[in-house]
């Protein structure tokens, strides 16, 4: 996941060196969007981490 996140930092660096147009405008914005999903992934990763055994306490207690 750090590789991720350093590689989409990486990408936003070399954006701000383009200069101002439409293009960059729209780099600028799938950069927005790979880190959102690198956030979506961390989120998802941390959810699991957190409640290993949640799921199965609550299957275990419906029964």
């Amino acid at each position: 996941m750090q590789e991720l996140e350093e590689m989409a930092a990486e990408l936003l660096a070399t954006a701000r060196k383009l200069p101002p147009s439409q293009e960059r405008h729209e780099i600028f914005q799938e950069i927005g969007k790979i880190r959102a999903q690198i956030d979506a992934l961390k989120a998802k990763g941390n959810e699991r981490c957190e409640w290993p055994g949640d799921t199965m306490r609550t299957t275990i207690k419906a029964r």
